[in-house]
């Protein structure tokens, strides 16, 4: 097919690459990963396939420049940052009851998400760090 393909990348892996790339006429993989929360079981074995990983907006907002689509004029990065706090928490919330966050980072990350979000002064106490099942506000 004469398309450009663009994929964005917030994991590690070029997912199916080997099956589309050559079916079009150009695959471009933009590496959009921001922060991640990454989870751990308690023997310590990770689960990427489970880690809730965020955008980078300025590396989304980029790919799409870079494709002639101007989102800037209309991208709304406090209500983006809601959605993705909420999006965490009901992440956090659905995550089995033996995963735990594996990084200290996680408070830090979630309290600078949510003081750059207009009224939110506070991580909601549902986050959990490890055993405890809540972060200090």
């Amino acid at each position: 097919v004469q398309q450009d393909i663009y994929v964005l990348k917030r994991r590690v892996r070029y997912l199916a690459r080997p099956n589309i790339k050559p079916r079009v006429r150009r695959l471009t993989y933009v590496n959009t990963n921001g922060a991640s929360l990454r989870v751990r079981d308690r023997a310590d074995k990770g689960f990427p396939h489970r880690n809730a990983v965020f955008y980078n907006t300025e590396a989304l907002l980029g790919c799409f420049d870079s494709m002639g689509l101007n989102l800037r004029a209309r991208w709304n990065q406090q209500a983006y940052l809601a959605n993705a706090l909420e999006d965490a928490a009901q992440w956090e919330a659905a995550k089995p009851e033996n995963f735990v966050f594996s990084d200290q980072n996680v408070r830090v990350y979630l309290a600078e998400m949510s003081a750059a979000i207009e009224g939110i002064t506070s991580v909601p106490a549902s986050f959990s760090t490890g055993p405890t099942r809540a972060l200090q506000h």
